[in-house]
């Protein structure tokens, strides 16, 4: 037992800082990272100037504008804008930033907004009857204003000595990561948000007596193009049928109209894309069923095409 005790006090002893060589290992962690408090915030925007800020402005490319022109003879004018450029089409355009002629200090004293503006190369085509009859150019066209984050790299406090950020107004101690707005200092708070391509199954809510279960799924694509999420809700209802609720579409539609509109024409051909366990297969054969016969969820199901489209053909003879 002795032994033991001593060799307990042998790894204790290894394990020990001295007061000064800790006080040594804090001073260099905060000599290698002056920003330790906001760098995740700093790193984040300027992640978002490197790239999402040109992928967002992208994304909406491109922004096309149709003339019918009656005639006779009747012809089809076209004008697409790109904006930022295109990975295909001018992809040497992009999206400029100016530089901020004022400190945050005196965006503070004097009410202002401390950011830049930014601007954006702006390329047209214009189009008769799909024939490309012309184009046009603009160089760093405004396209609005961007509030900076204090000490990201476009702002002028970023890598200053502590003499130049007291000579600036600024206190030396302070870590930024905030914006100036109208003279006052806001931050952004941070979220979690629940990770992406992944489905959350949940029990029904009150008031939602018809609903056993939710559903849903946020949808991220590796397409640098498509920057917005889309969310997708799935619910299962008390007779068993399953409808789902889409970005951009309006209702809630049956799971069997989702697959008939991607050309997944049958019911077997549904079930065998979605499970091979008899158990759910059972349960989601209902699910068929009653999307055929209850159609009284929401008018769309009724009147559209994809609720006109219901044909059963498994199992045979039904």
């Amino acid at each position: 037992m002795q032994d033991q005790n001593h060799d307990n006090a042998n790894n204790d002893s290894s394990d020990y800082v001295a007061p000064k060589e800790g006080a040594e290992i804090i001073d260099a962690f905060f000599a290698s990272r002056p920003l330790f408090i906001t760098q995740h915030h700093i790193d984040s925007y300027d992640e978002f100037l490197d790239t999402r800020l040109l992928t967002i402005i992208r994304s909406m490319n491109p922004l096309v504008m149709v003339r019918e022109d009656p005639g006779p003879p009747s012809h089809t004018y076209t004008v697409s804008m790109y904006i930022g450029g295109d990975s295909k089409i001018r992809p040497d355009h992009g999206v400029h930033l100016s530089e901020t002629n004022y400190s945050p200090n005196s965006a503070r004293t004097k009410d202002l907004t401390y950011g830049v503006e930014v601007t954006a190369d702006v390329h047209l085509i214009f189009q008769r009857d799909g024939q490309i009859v012309g184009t046009s150019e603009f160089s760093k066209v405004p396209m609005g204003f961007l509030p900076v984050m204090l000490h990201s790299r476009i702002c002028m406090l970023r890598d200053k000595k502590p003499s130049e950020l007291r000579s600036l107004g600024e206190c030396p101690y302070d870590q930024g990561g905030y914006f100036v707005i109208d003279g006052r200092e806001k931050v952004v708070v941070t979220q979690e948000e629940r990770v992406g391509n992944r489905l959350y199954v949940r029990a029904s809510e009150k008031g939602d007596d018809n609903i056993v279960l939710k559903a849903f799924i946020r949808c991220f694509s590796k397409d640098t193009k498509d920057v917005f999420p889309r969310t997708s809700v799935f619910r299962v209802h008390t007779n068993n049928e399953i409808t789902m609720t889409i970005t951009h579409l309006d209702g809630r539609i049956p799971l069997t109209c989702i697959f008939r509109a991607l050309g997944v024409e049958s019911d077997k051909e549904i079930l065998d894309m979605i499970t091979s366990n008899d158990d759910e297969r059972s349960f989601l054969r209902t699910s068929l069923v009653r999307g055929g016969q209850d159609r009284g969820l929401q008018p769309i199901h009724r009147h559209s095409v994809l609720g006109a489209a219901y044909t059963l053909s498994y199992p045979p003879g039904s």
